[in-house]
């Protein structure tokens, strides 16, 4: 065979087999799953993750939970920040995310897209504070909050440059007053980051203080989380206060008396 139809036909062959090589490393990419209920949201998306990765849209009908690591949720309502804290599955999006988090798959939220944030600047304190608590609470579950620009060097990471400070923000400090009959006077108080809360003096034939919260009426899990950090068991309530559902857990589980005055 003459050397000038070997070139050629070697030069075919390697012509031929150049976008099976293409298409090859196209299927090699990772798939990602991203749910949204915002177009814009989606396209923003897509186009910022699709040259790493393969990008697949939600669609309860032919999913597969296990073809996916990375999950992201573009937008989160309030109704679904709620449910998911409470590990409660409304509908079929929902029930999805729940199962993706027992199987290790990882999450992204972005902040961006969390509904009730959009009200930090008129929004009530405390029903601001109740979705912040939520907020912190899925990010137990090892959901990631991320913002958008930094969602590609998240996902391939594993990092988050303000997660450290989210984090932070949820943390429950234990500080509370203190007001013992036995030892101090009433000018010894150790200042609060919980005004409403008031402590009651110890009684001197118990063994612990009783803590009474008498000028608040929706008492978070933060508010308890405090008090009991600090040594408090047992919570004295005006009748018409209201325990949000993550206090009602934490005090169950912690065992602590509640008594409503």
């Amino acid at each position: 065979m003459e050397m000038g139809k070997l070139v050629d036909m070697i030069t075919k062959e390697v012509m031929m087999r150049i976008p099976g090589i293409t298409n090859n490393k196209a299927i090699e990419k990772e798939k990602v799953l991203v749910i949204s209920s915002c177009e814009q949201e989606l396209t923003e998306v897509k186009d910022l993750i699709k040259d790493k990765y393969q990008v697949h849209i939600y669609d309860s009908e032919n999913i597969k939970l296990e073809d996916y690591e990375h999950i992201i949720i573009t937008n989160l309502c309030n109704k679904g920040l709620s449910s998911m804290a409470l590990g409660l599955c409304n509908d079929k999006v929902q029930d999805f995310i729940v199962e993706g988090m027992f199987n290790g798959k990882r999450v992204y939220v972005l902040k961006e897209g969390i509904q009730y944030r959009k009200y930090s600047t008129n929004a009530n304190e405390a029903l601001y504070d109740l979705y912040k608590q939520y907020e912190c609470k899925i990010m137990s579950y090892g959901i990631k909050l991320v913002q958008k620009k930094d969602l590609l060097r998240n996902m391939a990471t594993g990092l988050d440059p303000n997660e450290k400070l989210v984090q932070e923000a949820c943390l429950v400090k234990p500080s509370i007053h203190s007001n013992s009959n036995m030892s101090q006077s009433n000018d010894s108080y150790i200042k609060s980051e919980a005004p409403a809360i008031v402590v009651a003096s110890a009684d001197t034939m118990q063994s612990h203080q009783i803590v009474e919260i008498n000028n608040k009426r929706l008492i978070t899990e933060s508010d308890i989380k405090k008090l009991y950090m600090s040594g408090i068991e047992e919570v004295n309530l005006i009748k018409k206060a209201i325990l949000t559902p993550l206090a009602q857990d934490f005090i169950r589980i912690k065992r602590l008396k509640i008594n409503r005055l």
